[in-house]
């Protein structure tokens, strides 16, 4: 849909955030709205709490599913720690680069 658009095309990724998330209050059980928002948040917006969240009531509503299910593992072992913050490292790898 157009927050897809808006995030794959543009990279406007204030707009895709916002498609998304009036796509999640029309439709709060639609598990993939929520998913997509989650992976907008965690991946190009480094908003890791809030993404989580989404991630933890996207589990609740399926818990079978697989894709949330990795999304939650993938986040816990690479990107964020909750006591903690990002990952050593995981902020900083571009910036040890010389160009």
């Amino acid at each position: 849909t157009y927050g897809t658009f808006c995030r794959e095309q543009m990279l406007d990724f204030k707009t895709a955030r916002e498609c998304f998330e009036k796509c999640v209050q029309k439709e709060p059980d639609n598990v993939m709205f929520r998913l997509s928002l989650a992976s907008l948040l965690i991946n190009d917006l480094r908003m890791y709490k809030t993404g989580k969240e989404h991630l933890l009531v996207a589990d609740r509503l399926q818990p079978y599913n697989k894709k949330t299910k990795a999304a939650l593992r993938r986040l816990e072992k690479k990107k964020f720690r909750e006591d903690k913050g990002p990952r050593k490292g995981f902020l900083t790898r571009f910036a040890k680069q010389k160009f």
